[in-house]
Parts: structure tokens; C-alpha cells; sequence
């Protein structure tokens, strides 16, 4: 086998690794957030053989990289650009209607994936501020890959939770620091970061249709956040909401 061709199945083979390894840490961060038990999920994380390595590695990884990039950037910049504010050391971020604080020395004591997410938003150096032209997540750059899993992780849950009761999905976004829309019969949209609204919509059933629900992006997302991260963002929302129904 001559050289370049060699070459050329080993990149192959480490781009697939590194597929495999990014796919072993997106399922346990849904199943360690969501607490969530499902067959499909089970299932995923037997077949990465491997994958508990690569999880740790991958979250340290994420974290350490993330920190890194933050820490060169411009307080000044950052919270200019990400609508975030920066007091003793720490950037303060509302997530969900709720500060988060993210310090430069200290670990924080809430969920990694939450941390990975915010750090990944802070440094995204994102420049274009919500547009309100809403879009499906399946017309985001990437996202077919990722769709089942958000229809399952995101829009199922909000369904089921929230299907036949409809009224309540307003009432708990808007406790949440959330604003009623009009782009469904029953719709709130939720800042799940400062520069990153995400609509959560439930259309009411009948005697004859089951309810059904979407969830909405602004354009601009993805000029925030990679697809993989939006995908874990809009289900945070989702269960942020499911967490604070009454």
C-alpha cells in the first residue's frame, strides 16, 4: 500500500475516532443532566465499547480548552459581545432566567455540562445579536445528524409534559423570565443565554390530532453555538422548564 493512500485511511480512521469519542460524551451529558433512562440511550453508550475513556478525557478536555481561550479574551469584549457581566474575577451569566457564575480559578458546583456549554457561548465571540426570524432546528447549518436525538431529547419531553396542559407551558416560561409569543397557540420564548432565545411551542390537540410541539431558533444561533451545542442547549431549556412546572 503506497504512503499517501496509507496516510490518507489512518486520517479517516481518526476522524472517525474522534466522531465516536465527541458521540460517547453528548449521550452522558444528556443522561447525567436529564436523568434520564431510556433503551436508545442505554443502548448508544454500550456500543461505544470505550466510550467511559473517552467521556472523562472529554469532558476535562472541553473544560481545560474552554478556560484557556476565555482567559485571553477581554473581560471588557466578552461581556460587550455576550451580554454578560464581570465582577471579582467572575463573569456572571443568566441562564434560564437564573445567574451562573464562572470563575476564572474556582470549579463551579453546578453541572459540567452546564459549565462546558457556558464556556463555549462566552468565547464563541459571537457578533450578530437575535435577529427574531425564527427557524427549525432542522434548518440549522449541521443539524440533520443531530435531529432525532432532538426530537427526542427536546421536543418529545416538552410534549409529554406539557401536551395536555398547554396554558401551563406560557405560565411556567414566563416565571422563568420568559416573554409570551405569538408563534403558536401556545408559545413562550425563553433567553436560555443572554443572546440566545429559544421559542418552545406546544399545539394544542383534539378529538381527532394528539398535541404536538416545536421548538424554534433564532437565525443567528448558530453564530453562538456549534449545532451539537444547540442541540443540548434547547433540551436544557426543556427541562428548565419541566423542572419549574407546577
Amino acid at each position: 500500500m503506497s504512503l499517501p493512500v496509507r496516510r490518507n485511511i489512518t486520517g479517516v480512521w481518526y476522524k472517525f475516532a474522534a466522531r465516536c469519542s465527541q458521540r460517547a460524551i453528548q449521550i452522558l451529558i444528556s443522561r447525567v443532566y436529564f436523568n434520564i433512562s431510556d433503551k436508545n440511550t442505554v443502548k448508544d453508550i454500550e456500543i461505544t465499547g470505550t466510550g467511559g475513556v473517552f467521556l472523562k478525557s472529554g469532558y476535562s478536555d472541553a473544560v481545560s480548552l474552554g478556560r484557556k481561550k476565555l482567559e485571553i479574551l477581554s473581560p471588557e469584549k466578552v461581556c460587550s459581545v455576550c451580554g454578560v457581566n464581570f465582577v471579582e474575577n467572575k463573569y456572571i451569566i443568566n441562564w434560564c432566567g437564573k445567574d451562573y457564575e464562572i470563575s476564572l480559578n474556582e470549579k463551579p458546583d453546578y453541572n459540567i455540562a452546564l459549565e462546558i456549554l457556558f464556556l463555549h457561548y462566552l468565547t464563541s465571540e459571537g457578533t450578530k445579536k437575535p435577529e427574531n426570524r425564527l427557524i427549525a432546528f432542522r434548518e440549522v447549518p449541521g443539524a440533520s445528524f443531530y435531529a432525532p436525538k432532538f426530537i427526542q431529547r427536546a421536543v418529545g419531553p416538552l410534549v409529554r409534559t406539557f401536551g395536555k396542559e398547554p396554558e401551563t407551558l406560557v405560565e411556567t416560561g414566563m416565571n422563568l423570565g420568559g416573554i409570551k409569543s405569538d408563534a403558536g397557540n401556545f408559545a413562550v420564548r425563553l433567553n436560555v443565554l443572554p443572546n440566545l432565545p429559544v421559542t418552545y411551542i406546544i399545539h394544542a390537540g383534539n378529538e381527532e390530532f394528539n398535541p404536538e410541539g416545536t421548538i424554534l431558533f433564532d437565525a443567528t444561533a448558530s453564530g453562538w453555538l456549534p449545532v451539537e451545542d444547540l442541540v443540548f442547549a434547547g433540551s436544557f431549556g426543556t427541562y428548565e422548564l419541566i423542572k419549574n412546572k407546577k
